[in-house]
């Protein structure tokens, strides 16, 4: 069992919620929001996962909430087609999920602070993110290469220019995170850009560094 400071998929937890544990008769009852006049219609897997996909029937909140539970990258219950049983809407279950989320949620903020800040060593990533990341030989270039580094606020302010940029450069690094957000390192000229690309595809440009002061462009 991972550690609770150890980086995890949701769905690895959710073992211990017993998904098929639900009403004989699943219908829209409990917590989560149903059409009007609906709380009695079956709720199958193919009507969750409609719901889900179209961002309708279902409140807001409950639906990216559910998002996060299903998220491609770690869970594999579409697979199971129409053996799926859609979750539990108690108002207990609900709450013990939107902890794990939260928790995931927090593993991801982390992960994201660090990266962008000036500690951060690309053959050297740390214990937030994978393992498979660092690399068994760490490079004392370059760590020294990254405290020397000099943050670019001025830079990473022309967020429009930084992304036309980047987009006919190749990444210096690129690795992705268990939960499909893809981690960017560029390096243009004597700058280096860092980037999360989000499992929705946009790319946020987090930090800009620049190598021997902030004169330099």
């Amino acid at each position: 069992r991972l550690s609770m400071g150890m980086p995890r998929g949701v769905d690895l937890n959710l073992d211990s919620f017993n998904l098929s544990a639900i009403a004989e008769n699943s219908t829209w009852a409990g917590t989560v929001e149903a059409p009007v006049g609906a709380e009695l219609l079956p709720f199958d897997s193919k009507a969750f996962w409609s719901s889900l996909d179209a961002g309708k029937d279902l409140a807001a909140q409950d639906t990216a909430l559910f998002l996060d539970v299903f998220n491609p990258h770690m869970s594999d219950r579409r697979d199971e087609g129409d053996l799926f049983v859609p979750p539990q809407t108690g108002l207990t279950y609900q709450h013990r999920l939107k902890l794990l989320v939260g928790e995931e949620a927090e593993v991801a903020r982390k992960r994201q602070e660090h990266f962008f800040g000036n500690t951060f060593v690309a053959d050297n990533a740390g214990p937030l993110f994978p393992a498979s990341w660092s690399s068994t030989i760490a490079s004392d270039a370059a760590a020294a290469r990254a405290k020397a580094l000099v943050p670019r606020p001025d830079l990473q302010a022309e967020q429009a220019t930084l992304h036309h940029i980047l987009e006919s450069s190749a990444p210096h690094f690129d690795q992705r995170a268990e939960d499909g957000a893809r981690f960017l390192v560029y390096r243009v000229g004597s700058l280096e850009v860092r980037a999360v690309r989000g499992r929705d595809g946009e790319m946020h440009i987090g930090a800009v560094y620049g190598e021997g002061g902030a004169d330099q462009a």
